[in-house]
């Protein structure tokens, strides 16, 4: 399919991000974090035009997000009850959700693609995440400390890459994280823990 394309990041009020497993190449996009990936906790937020992106939808490489989601044909969608079915991973456990998720889950799955480079130290600015997935692909330096900032973050899954470095103590900061999992990389050091 390609790399992610930038208008992706146009997407503002998207909660959850499902691309695995469609041989993405290049680096994540520092503009992805721009998005707010918030829950959609309150009934304001119903009429989005587009609050998932589901990677079963295939684009093609000359193709703009917008008019291949068909967006302008939908015109005012307020009132309108989406039901949508997600396989969602966290804790080490996947569920199948069906219904309202959106208003209680938020995510990235970018797993099993050939994304290279560094996880962008911005990724830490997405404090609404409960669940980032970036396994199985070829990411390579440090795990970021920023992520330490992302409070609410339930499941972590950087394993089966080639990352390299300690752990950053600041991981221990994240009383949420459930499941944390980054083995098979090229990590050193200790396992940090937080002293009481």
């Amino acid at each position: 399919i390609g790399e992610i394309h930038f208008q992706l990041c146009n997407l503002l009020y998207l909660t959850m991000l499902d691309l695995s497993r469609n041989n993405i190449s290049g680096t994540i996009p520092i503009c992805l974090t721009h998005i707010s990936f918030h829950a959609l906790q309150d009934e304001g937020s119903a009429d989005l035009a587009v609050s998932y992106f589901l990677s079963s939808y295939a684009l093609d490489e000359d193709q703009d997000v917008e008019n291949a989601m068909g967006f302008d044909s939908y015109g005012d969608i307020e009132g309108v009850q989406w039901k949508i079915w997600v396989n969602f991973t966290t804790k080490s456990i996947s569920y199948d959700y069906e219904g309202n998720i959106l208003q209680n889950m938020s995510g990235i799955n970018l797993s099993y693609n050939r994304l290279v480079g560094g996880i962008p130290n911005e990724m830490g600015n997405l404090t609404n995440l409960h669940s980032l997935n970036l396994s199985h692909n070829q990411l390579t330096g440090p795990i970021p400390a920023t992520f330490s900032n992302m409070g609410q973050l339930e499941s972590l899954d950087l394993s089966y890459n080639h990352l390299s470095g300690s752990i950053p103590i600041e991981l221990t900061e994240m009383n949420a994280l459930g499941t944390f999992k980054v083995g098979h990389n090229n990590l050193s050091g200790k396992i940090p823990f937080e002293a009481h």
